[in-house]
């Protein structure tokens, strides 16, 4: 199973060259046209995000995402089941498995870097060509010439990295689809992997059957009938034991593990995408 996301097209380097071409001028269009319709821009954006999210799902789940998601679930529920056996390995496993998830975060986060600044910076501005645009914001004389620029420089850097690194098309649009993603991907799996680690460990209150100790002060018992009549009995002071039901908190492995098993498998198959 191979540990990147990719397409199993057949390399075209010239090929991927014109798709990155292709999308440049895609983007630039995406720009003029909040820049003379800024009241439309939160539908290029959401244009942008639901076709790179629907072409990442088919690419990852043709890439093998699917059977690391899954072999991250299993490993997971076998960790739960080992704790739920021996709970005295239930924090140390847990410890273990967020600092390994947090470990493939930050990977991804490191080989993702330069596609999230890249994001960044072209949402960034387009937000302001918008703003400025609609009147939220007043601009000064060449701030609009400025941020169409720095939009169209980071556009054109996106696509040529893409070129230089792509090896197909698909591979390219791939490329293309996790640079606008790589936010909100990182993002998603930060709080999937928080969630997970506050989720790890549950506590559930059981009970339990416990031995005490009680002092029983010395005391006259009350009249009782004897072959001499009624008489009061005196008692010394003793020490009793008595068992009774008590409730407790009871550790065990909780939902957690297995979330961060799955976030950690995604995580590294988004960290290991060929670069």
């Amino acid at each position: 199973m191979s540990d990147t996301l990719e397409m199993t097209a057949e390399p075209s380097p010239a090929r991927a060259g014109m798709t990155a071409l292709l999308a440049f001028g895609v983007l630039l269009g995406a720009m003029r046209y909040v820049y003379v319709n800024p009241d439309r821009y939160l539908l290029v954006v959401a244009g942008v995000f639901v076709s790179s999210l629907i072409y990442f799902v088919v690419s990852a789940i043709r890439g093998g995402i699917l059977y690391d998601i899954m072999k991250g679930f299993l490993f997971g529920a076998v960790i739960s089941a080992i704790v739920e056996v021996i709970p005295v390995l239930d924090v140390i496993l847990t410890i273990a498995f967020l600092a390994l998830g947090f470990l493939a975060l930050f990977n991804t986060v490191k080989n993702m870097l330069v596609e999230i600044i890249l994001s960044f910076g072209m949402f960034f501005t387009l937000s302001h060509i918008h703003m400025i645009g609609t009147g939220e914001i007043i601009a000064g004389p060449h701030d609009l010439e400025c941020l169409v620029s720095a939009f169209s420089v980071l556009a054109l850097i996106t696509c040529v990295r893409v070129g230089l690194r792509a090896s197909g098309v698909q591979e390219a649009l791939l490329l293309l689809s996790l640079t606008f993603l790589s936010i909100p991907l990182v993002t998603i799996l930060l709080v999937s992997l928080v969630a997970s680690a506050r989720s790890s460990s549950r506590t559930t209150v059981g009970t339990k059957r416990v031995s005490v100790k009680q002092n029983v002060s010395s005391h006259m018992r009350a009249p009782a009938f004897s072959s001499t009549g009624f008489k009061s009995i005196y008692v010394r002071d003793y020490t009793r034991t008595l068992t009774k039901t008590v409730a407790v908190a009871v550790n065990g492995a909780g939902p957690g593990i297995i979330g961060m098993g799955v976030t950690g498998a995604v995580s590294r198959k988004l960290s290991g995408k060929k670069r």
